[in-house]
């Protein structure tokens, strides 16, 4: 691991730590459960790669992360998906298909992908599993703008960061060919998300009508 990976690995963690902090203090929490567990699960996961390469810099590990971290991804599409939708039937159809289809898609990847992964083979199959749960938020955020659903802004910046994200990751794989910078780009890319999360957590509050908001979804419902 090379002194300029470590330090955005740091500052990944940091981020995601403010993130996590930000939200338990805040009670925020509750509007998205997985997004926790994924933030813990991340945290946890990654510490043992800084702390122990050793024993975890290997690539079954890291495919067994991808694999573990895409997994919280769908999870955190489907509550997302059930808090964000449920009060509008029309718009709730339309996500609940985005959610299937996603789940479907990446199922495929799992099941057509080789019994046993070369270093250029695990790559391409983390990448789709990647890039399927980031289009997942998406095509969530396409429905939440067409049918115009009022949204938390902790909502919003997961929608938004992973639909923006998930953009520049299918684009990096696109022209990591043609130009390198844009591989070597997607760890700030990714940095920066984690930042705008953290950024989110502590500085950005809910509207003073958000009770409001919330009375009129349950009417809704």
């Amino acid at each position: 691991m090379s002194l300029q990976s470590l330090a955005i690995d740091w500052a990944v963690q940091l981020a995601l730590t403010l993130t996590l902090a930000g939200l338990l203090s805040s009670g925020r929490w509750r509007q998205a459960r997985s997004f926790v567990a994924y933030l813990a699960t991340v945290l946890i996961a990654e510490f043992t790669v800084i702390f122990w390469p050793a024993t975890f810099w290997t690539f079954d590990w890291h495919v067994t992360r991808q694999l573990a971290y895409s997994t919280l991804k769908i999870a955190l599409a489907a509550e997302l998906a059930v808090g964000i939708f449920a009060a509008f039937p029309g718009a709730h159809r339309a996500a609940r298909g985005v959610v299937m289809a996603g789940i479907l898609a990446m199922f495929a990847v799992v099941v057509l992908a080789p019994p046993s992964l070369d270093h250029s083979e695990g790559e391409m199959f983390m990448a789709r599993m990647a890039n399927g749960a980031l289009w997942l938020f998406a095509g969530l955020a396409a429905v939440a703008y067409w049918y115009v659903i009022p949204l938390h802004q902790l909502q919003k910046a997961i929608l938004g960061g992973y639909a923006v994200f998930g953009v520049l990751s299918v684009a990096s794989l696109r022209f990591a060919h043609q130009n390198a910078a844009v591989t070597l780009a997607m760890p700030y890319a990714y940095l920066v998300l984690c930042s705008y999360w953290a950024w989110t957590a502590w500085t950005v509050k809910d509207p003073v009508d958000a009770p409001a908001l919330d009375a009129l979804l349950a009417r809704a419902r």
